[in-house]
């Protein structure tokens, strides 16, 4: 849409205006003029109705006095019939003070129909005066047609400024209160609101502060995923007309539910325990530890601290767990096999020291696991028959699985050799 037209307006008006000089000579080339001096006359009067008419018509204007009600209005009005003097074309143009006006009116509170009513009133109320003039001087019939498609196309056009001033303020709203909730949220996150903060602003972003939220974390990989990890978590993690607040917080989708999200086994989420808000705080905390352990592991749905029992203390204490690498498994590393002893360790591991069940998993020979084993034993010095050295062990051994210790590539050429 071009600017200074609307979808549907007739043809330019100066250009009909000329036509009609053209081919009716009895309109004099001063007439539009006279007839825009002849109403700015008049103007108290048309003001006058205009407030009157206003009162009655619109109840946002009910009690308010006259000069609550024409703040700007005569400035619009005498821009319009300035313009209808001079031949200018409606449009965008001459629509500042109306721009101005419906702004103010929008952050005062005053209803969109209320205005783009007072558009249609004041236009009214403009044409009855317009009409009494162009009677008592008996122009002719086209002019008087063509001021009054004038005067409803300015108001057409003026209805779309008010229409778009009301939306870019909406706008502006929104981001606004998007802003002001992402700031709280990362506070209440964070344990940095105290509970009087938490009983005054909580309702405010729709939280019920007699109710326990779950903390939850989440690490997208993409936008498309963002929204679509938010729609799962806005739909499992309502309860009734309880909804979860959630904000991309540190670069991560973050926020509370009043109930644990379940969003599939094809995303991931990590989640606290539920607390009341004031220990937000609490649960955050675990849900971050709960994701960074999940992805190591390259675990997905749901998960918490309890789920993924030892597997977030394989990522902690790092100055220790490096100097009982050094002492265990780097020696392993510079032995022939080493990937497959390591690989079966950890297998052996998981399947609970069950030599059978691991060699099954291994698709080996159950003397393959125990010759291997006996091979860990003498390089690490970690003996599995002793429950000590069994922490040791899984501990580092997953370490490395979740890419904390030495030797990477030659993991991954294992995992390769494993997978054909």
């Amino acid at each position: 849409m071009e600017q200074g037209t609307i979808s549907g307006a007739g043809p330019d008006f100066a250009a009909r205006y000329a036509e009609l000089r053209r081919t009716r000579p009895e309109v004099n080339k001063g007439m539009a003029r006279g007839i825009a001096e002849q109403v700015l006359a008049r103007t108290d009067e048309l003001l006058e109705n205009i407030a009157r008419a206003f009162r009655a018509g619109i109840p946002a204007y009910g009690a308010a006095s006259d000069e609550q009600i024409l703040d700007s209005v005569q400035e619009i009005v005498e821009t319009v019939v300035r313009r209808v003097g001079n031949l200018a074309p409606p449009g965008r143009e001459g629509l500042e003070p109306l721009e101005e006006l419906a702004r103010r009116r929008v952050l005062e509170g005053f209803p969109l129909e209320g205005l783009i009513r007072s558009v249609q009133i004041g236009t009214r109320e403009l044409m009855a005066i317009v009409g009494e003039e162009l009677a008592e001087a008996r122009y002719d019939i086209e002019v008087v047609l063509l001021l009054h498609e004038y005067a409803w196309d300015w108001a057409n056009h003026a209805t779309e400024t008010i229409i778009r001033v009301h939306r870019e303020l909406d706008l502006e709203r929104t981001r606004h209160d998007r802003a002001r909730r992402a700031e709280f949220l990362r506070a209440l996150l964070h344990g940095q609101l105290s509970p009087e903060q938490i009983q005054l602003e909580g309702p405010v972003h729709g939280l019920d502060v007699t109710i326990p939220y779950v903390a939850f974390r989440a690490r997208p990989a993409s936008e498309r995923r963002v929204l679509d990890l938010a729609a799962a978590i806005g739909r499992s993690g309502a309860v009734g007309k309880h909804r979860p607040l959630t904000e991309l917080i540190e670069g991560d989708l973050a926020g509370c539910a009043p109930q644990r999200p379940d969003v599939g086994e094809d995303q991931l989420v990590a989640v606290g325990p539920a607390v009341e808000l004031p220990r937000l705080r609490e649960s955050f905390a675990d849900a971050s530890m709960a994701l960074d352990a999940a992805e190591a592991f390259q675990l997905t749905g749901t998960v918490d601290l309890i789920e993924l029992g030892p597997r977030s203390l394989a990522l902690s204490a790092e100055r220790s767990a490096s100097s009982l690498d050094a002492h265990h498994l780097r020696p392993l590393d510079d032995h022939g096999g080493a990937a497959e002893i390591e690989h079966t360790a950890r297998t052996l591991l998981e399947c609970d020291q069950h030599v059978e069940a691991t060699a099954r998993a291994l698709h080996v020979h159950p003397n393959t696991v125990r010759y291997r084993m006996n091979r860990f034993r003498a390089i690490t010095g970690l003996d599995l028959r002793h429950t000590s050295d069994v922490v040791t062990a899984w501990w580092l051994l997953n370490r490395r699985a979740a890419g904390r210790g030495p030797a990477p590539d030659r993991r991954a050429g294992l995992d390769r050799r494993l997978a054909t």
